[in-house]
């Protein structure tokens, strides 16, 4: 259940006791539109209007084992929403805006953190995967790369696939992923360029892109999010048994 941010403590104050620390270095911002004709969601498997959103990623640029994702809730608050693939962990949260813009620390309680290897455990599936890279595009005269996630085989009749494309001349910062499969087939492979992506699409089964995402702008940002130690113990061994599970 996502919780109003009473849940996070805004203090820069010492703490007494082992804290795991997440540093952030960069913000990216990126303009989504998603297509009202496509045949479904990939989360949800329902049809959506046509709707363009803005979504924010807080990330560290030579980590890309964990993340922050923002989105407007609406005129007052932000959505938080917190993955760490590694130690198994998420969040989500409402922070009101100006809080969110102006803090350097965030403090999370235990509670509030779910386990993402028990909340998600069919998203370890890699081998149903595979990671590829397809040709350069050429847009205005420049050089793009481009690599593309897209599923082996599946269960489901709604096979889809999703194509990047890295701008080579842009920072150096590890890939962004916010799945947690597609984090894994790049743990074993890492073929793709060092580069966030400018642009990413969502492809359905018959070729249809059902949405779109372009890089906006790309900024600096300090913050640091600071969970107890002991808040992932439980959710490491749970992760560890859905790798073994699942291969």
């Amino acid at each position: 259940m996502i919780k109003i941010l009473t849940i996070i403590t805004l203090l820069i104050t010492p703490i007494a006791f082992a804290q795991k620390e997440y540093v952030f270095d960069y913000q990216l911002e990126y303009d989504v539109s998603y297509i009202s004709d496509s045949l479904y969601s990939p989360v949800s498997g329902q049809k959506r209007d046509d709707r363009k959103i803005k979504k924010t990623y807080i990330t560290n640029s030579k980590d890309n084992s964990y993340h922050l994702y923002v989105t407007e809730k609406d005129s007052v608050y932000f959505r938080l929403v917190f993955r760490d693939y590694e130690n198994g962990s998420y969040m989500s949260v409402f922070m009101t805006k100006e809080d969110f813009l102006k803090v350097d620390i965030i403090n999370v309680d235990c509670k509030h953190l779910i386990n993402f290897g028990l909340k998600f455990p069919s998203f370890y599936k890699p081998r149903h995967y595979q990671i590829k890279n397809l040709e350069d595009s050429l847009i205005n005269g420049s050089s793009f790369s481009r690599y593309q996630f897209k599923a082996k085989k599946f269960k489901r009749k709604r096979l889809h696939q999703e194509v990047y494309i890295i701008d080579p001349t842009s920072i150096s910062h590890l890939p962004l992923f916010i799945n947690r499969t597609h984090y894994n087939l790049w743990k074993k492979s890492k073929n793709i360029k060092e580069h966030v992506h400018i642009e990413k699409e969502f492809i359905n089964e018959e070729n249809r892109v059902w949405s779109n995402e372009k890089l906006k702008t790309i900024k600096k940002r300090k913050l640091i999010v600071r969970i107890p130690e002991g808040c992932l113990d439980g959710f490491k061994k749970s992760l560890k048994n859905i790798r073994l599970s699942t291969g």
